[in-house]
């Protein structure tokens, strides 16, 4: 039986659970949740988001494994607690799929060495909140137009922009029919809530200038298994007109059994510097003033 690893771009709607995707010509299809992934809320932000997993040409279907936001010329960036490093293997070949094609594009030969996909982790600590990680591929990404940008600092930009555009804020939330979908504007919780939502799980300090918090609030019950080990990692957009930034990475679920519907979002502003460090795009510090 043979098999690649792949990553993979989807604008999907939601609806049929089973997904079809397309490489080389050939149909695969894919039963994961992540695979119906709902983004009907704008749809033109999937064009950023890559789904990687493993073809198996024999039964002609994709099991789908992490996901990464497209960054920059050559990055994917994600989170360390999605636990994309703990089960990578470079050792086979990876594409992705831009949005609205049917062509895979390569970024890691499985004949060369595995340091053409290099990960590059946040040294993980809670307290330090660094829980984001970088995927450096060995070539540009075939179409730049599937890449976002980091916006510098959000929070000081909003009110400017707001002033002269509609800004919109979209995350990925767990809905009560037990899919994964794209909402606009999710209600943010106080520091003061978000404190007590994570006290339970004491490994956590909560720090409202590298994160904040928000919950599955649509949601009649907790994340199920399947679910959560799809919600790390995915992105948190700013939208005006037709632009679109990334702000934050959603990140650890809360452990507390009263409040398992609520998460933490990391602030991507506190990781420009990093970010920039390890050559990847600078982020954006005039992001709301582009025409």
């Amino acid at each position: 039986m043979r098999s690649f690893c792949l990553a993979v771009l989807l604008c999907l709607i939601s609806g049929i659970r089973s997904a079809e995707i397309n490489y080389n010509n050939a149909t695969y299809s894919c039963s994961e949740i992540i695979c119906d992934l709902s983004c009907k809320a704008n749809t033109d932000l999937c064009k950023h988001i890559a789904i990687i997993g493993t073809i198996d040409e024999t039964t002609k279907t994709f099991t789908p494994f992490k996901t990464a936001v497209i960054l920059g010329k050559q990055f994917m960036i994600t989170t360390v607690s999605s636990g994309f490093a703990t089960d990578f293997n470079a050792n086979v070949q990876m594409i992705y799929f831009p949005a609205q094609t049917n062509d895979g594009y390569l970024f890691l030969d499985r004949r060369i060495s595995s340091t053409d996909a290099q990960l590059i982790p946040g040294d993980f600590d809670p307290h330090g909140w660094n829980d984001i990680m970088l995927i450096k591929l060995k070539t540009p990404h075939s179409n730049s137009g599937n890449s976002v940008d980091v916006a510098q600092d959000p929070e000081k930009k909003r009110p400017q922009a707001m002033a002269r555009f509609e800004v919109a804020r979209y995350g990925f939330v767990v809905t009560g029919s037990n899919g994964i979908v794209l909402k606009k504007d999710i209600t943010t919780h106080s520091p003061e809530d978000c404190k007590k939502y994570f006290a339970y799980d004491e490994t956590i300090f909560f720090d409202e200038d590298l994160m904040y918090c928000q919950s599955d609030e649509d949601a009649k019950q907790p994340p199920t298994a399947e679910q959560s080990k799809w919600l790390s990692g995915l992105p948190v957009f700013d939208t005006f007109t037709e632009k679109a930034f990334l702000v934050g990475l959603r990140s650890i679920q809360s452990s507390d059994p009263h409040r398992q519907g609520a998460f933490l979002v990391t602030k991507l502003k506190y990781h420009c510097e990093w970010i920039a460090y390890h050559d990847a795009e600078p982020c954006i510090s005039k992001l709301f003033y582009y025409n």
